[in-house]
């Protein structure tokens, strides 16, 4: 997970989404509108941020440039992705987006949310490594138990 602070459609030939996709079996939240090479798969695009910097900015040559991209990434490898529970965010054109910008009173943050369910494999278990893990779990119970009474002992001196 990270603010990479760079979207999937930069002309860079070196880029993070780029870096990342070309790893083995690495996959992202955003393969749904983006290629592995960067390229929106729909004219719709999809944003993690919307915001035009202020007068106040302390980047002037970033003031009143409208920015509004994917730069908050979950990429990941072994998990099967079972959706975004928030969002994702897309604005039919630039007009309704910039009616949207954030930071708002709503939301008082420059990033949406990325929040995905993903699918954990379960472990499989043996009847011997089930019992091994019921003794380990038994000893960490009466050891948390020691330490709790040792606590309790000295607190009371």
């Amino acid at each position: 997970c990270m603010d990479a602070n760079s979207s999937p459609e930069r002309d860079e030939r070196e880029t993070v989404w780029k870096r990342c996709r070309a790893m083995n079996g690495v996959k992202s939240v955003w393969d749904t509108f983006f290629t592995a090479e960067g390229h929106a798969r729909s004219s719709r695009p999809v944003a993690t941020t919307n915001k035009m910097r202020g007068p106040l900015s302390g980047q002037a040559n970033k003031i009143g440039h409208h920015m509004s991209h994917v730069i908050d990434h979950i990429f990941y490898r072994g998990l099967t992705f079972d959706g975004h529970v928030w969002g994702p965010t897309t604005y039919e054109s630039t007009e309704e987006a910039l009616r949207h910008l954030i930071p708002s009173p709503s939301l008082p943050s420059d990033h949406y949310p990325v929040v995905c369910d993903f699918v954990l494999p379960l472990p499989t278990f043996s009847l011997q490594s089930v019992s091994h893990l019921h003794a380990v779990a038994v000893f960490t119970a009466i050891l948390a138990v020691i330490i709790w009474a040792a606590q309790s002992s000295i607190n009371r001196e």
